[in-house]
C-alpha cells in the first residue's frame, strides 16, 4: 500500500517555505524601523549608528532569499555560494554597528573609526579560508552546514561565528547592570545570538 506519511522532500520544502516567510516578516519589520528612524538619524549623530546597523541587517536578511531567491542573487556573483560570504560580512558589520549603538545608549559614545578594525579583521580571517575551498558550488541554502565536510569552509564558518560571539559578547558586557529597555533588548538579543552560535 501507499504510505500516508509526507515525504522528506515535502517536509523540508515546507520547512524552507516557513523560514522564507519568517525572513520576509523580519525584513518588513526592519524596513519599517529603517524608515521610521530616518529623522532621528539625521538629527542625532549617535542615532545614525543604530540606523546603519538596521540597514546592514536588512541587507543581510536579503541574502537569505525572502525577497529575491538565493539562486538568483548568487548567480549574479558567479554561482559558487559567494552570497553566503556576503551574508557573513553584512551580519558581522551589522552587529558591530549595533555594538557601537549600544555604547551610545550607555553614554560612552560611539567611536566607529577606533573599533572598525575588529570587523574588518574578522571578515578577512573568514574570507581567506572560504576562497581556499575548491568546491563551493552549486548554490545551496545552509551553505556552511551542507559543506561542513570541507575543512576550509568549516574553518571559515567557525571564525565567522567566533567573531560574532566576540562582538555580541561586548554588547552583553556593556549592558550588564543596566535596567533601561534598550539595554535589556541588547542583552537578551545578544545572549540568544551567542547561544545560537554555540
Amino acid at each position: 500500500g501507499h504510505s500516508c506519511a509526507p515525504s522528506t522532500s515535502t517536509m523540508s520544502g515546507s520547512s524552507a517555505d516557513h523560514m522564507r516567510y519568517l525572513y520576509l516578516g523580519v525584513f518588513v519589520v526592519l524596513i519599517a524601523v529603517l524608515i521610521a528612524r530616518i529623522p532621528a538619524a539625521v538629527r542625532n549623530r549617535e542615532s545614525w549608528m543604530t540606523w546603519l546597523a538596521v540597514l546592514l541587517a536588512c541587507l543581510a536578511i536579503m541574502t537569505l532569499g525572502p525577497v529575491i531567491p538565493i539562486e538568483v542573487l548568487d548567480s549574479g556573483l558567479g554561482g559558487t555560494n559567494i552570497v553566503w560570504l556576503v551574508q557573513c560580512v553584512l551580519a558581522t558589520f551589522a552587529f558591530w554597528a549595533f555594538a557601537e549603538a549600544a555604547k551610545a545608549i550607555d553614554g560612552i559614545g560611539a567611536h566607529p573609526l577606533r573599533t572598525i578594525p575588529v570587523p574588518v579583521l574578522g571578515c578577512a580571517l573568514f574570507t581567506l579560508p572560504f576562497f581556499l575551498s575548491r568546491n563551493r558550488g552549486p548554490t545551496v541554502e545552509h551553505f556552511s552546514r551542507v559543506h561542513a565536510y570541507d575543512p576550509a569552509i568549516y574553518v571559515s564558518a567557525l571564525i565567522y561565528m567566533a567573531g560574532l560571539c566576540w562582538i555580541v559578547g561586548g554588547i552583553v558586557r556593556a549592558s550588564r547592570g543596566h535596567t533601561a529597555p534598550g539595554h535589556r533588548l541588547f542583552r537578551t538579543g545578544g545572549l540568544a545570538i551567542i547561544g545560537g552560535c554555540i
